[in-house]
């Protein structure tokens, strides 16, 4: 059985997944930003019953400028069953072409989203 989005709890990282040589160094996506792309995406996730409330899986989600979703990669420790992974990768990539962040820096780097589910 399926649940729709209402149900999940969204978290979205502020920090993007990468190796810089400082904190001072890292890219941030501004608030408005991090709503936008969270609102997108939450249309678009159906939570299968086998993803128990307050399971967590985080994504790392590689995107282009222009919104287009090139790899979406579960990170390690993710909760989630195989049917819970494949739901939120289908979900990132239906709710493409995601917003732009307008910084380019940003956009070529992979965004880190973690969910929660309810």
């Amino acid at each position: 059985m399926w649940q729709l989005a209402g149900v999940l709890a969204f978290v979205l990282s502020p920090l993007l997944a990468w190796a810089g040589p400082s904190a001072q160094q890292r890219v941030q996506p501004d608030e408005a930003y991090v709503r936008a792309v969270r609102a997108q995406v939450i249309q678009y996730w159906l939570r299968p019953a086998s993803v128990a409330p307050g399971q967590r899986c985080a994504a790392q989600i590689q995107r282009t400028q222009d919104g287009t979703v090139t790899a979406v990669a579960m990170e390690a420790g993710c909760q989630f069953d195989a049917a819970g992974q494949r739901s939120l990768e289908q979900a990132v990539r239906r709710a493409q072409p995601l917003p732009s962040s307008g910084d380019e820096r940003m956009d070529a780097r992979p965004l880190r989203l973690t969910f929660i589910a309810e």
